[in-house]
């Protein structure tokens, strides 16, 4: 599998859409869009109102969601199997690795 030819991009999200993110660590997610992105200007970044995992989130942000933007070791599909896959290949990746283990220091740090 090509994760770039399969993956969200911001032309295909809009209301009714299903979208799958995954992260090799923290799981996947499953969200329902309910509406069109719209722009916040303060934080310059798109963000969507969303059914998670069957619950209600006001919104979320597609940056946060790798759609937009890649950096967080997120990255969103439209099939659970396609985010799956990247997830398990992912995991093993040495840039991402580094990061992941750089980000949990960062965090543990901060919690003392």
């Amino acid at each position: 599998m090509q994760a770039n030819k399969v993956k969200v991009r911001f032309k295909d999200v809009r209301q009714g859409v299903t979208i799958y993110v995954a992260h090799p660590v923290y799981g996947i997610e499953r969200w329902n869009v309910l509406e069109r992105p719209h722009y916040n200007p303060c934080t310059r970044s798109f963000f969507v109102k969303v059914l998670e995992n069957g619950k209600y989130v006001n919104r979320r942000s597609l940056a946060d969601a790798g759609i937009t933007r890649y950096s967080n070791g997120r990255r969103a599909f439209f099939k659970l199997k396609h985010a799956k896959e990247w997830a398990r290949i992912w995991a093993t990746h040495k840039g991402f690795q580094k990061q992941q283990a750089e980000h949990e220091k960062y965090i543990a740090y901060f919690r003392g």
